[in-house]
């Protein structure tokens, strides 16, 4: 039996949101800063939470409803923002407004294709 996932009490839930999932990630708040913390998929947005220590320093949440997400996809690892994650192949979203979100997570392929298909 698993227990249920609940957004953060500072991120006010949607009436009716369910949590489907959460999972580690970092966030690229910027080309020198990586934020820990947590990254969510509910019933009407993907949110990222950080965790205790990042949001102390100026980590900040972020969400962002599905029908506002244009794209999935990879940035490909690149040696120009080291502090800001880019060690490692990052998760893509682009936005309506033309602004991209970069976050690292584990399964990065497989959370990919989650998003995919929920987009679809």
């Amino acid at each position: 039996m698993s227990a249920e996932i609940e957004l953060p009490a500072s991120m006010e839930p949607v009436a009716g949101e369910v949590v489907h999932w959460h999972r580690r990630a970092n966030r690229t708040q910027s080309a020198q800063r990586a934020v820990g913390g947590w990254l969510y998929i509910t019933s009407h947005r993907l949110a990222f939470h950080p965790h205790k220590f990042d949001a102390a320093l100026a980590g900040e949440q972020w969400w962002v409803p599905w029908a506002r997400i244009t794209a999935v996809g990879k940035e490909k690892k690149s040696l120009r923002a080291v502090q800001g994650g880019s060690l490692r192949d990052r998760l893509r979203l682009e936005l309506d407004d033309g602004s991209v979100e970069l976050f690292v997570t584990n399964k990065l392929d497989a959370v990919i294709a989650e998003l995919r298909a929920r987009l679809s």
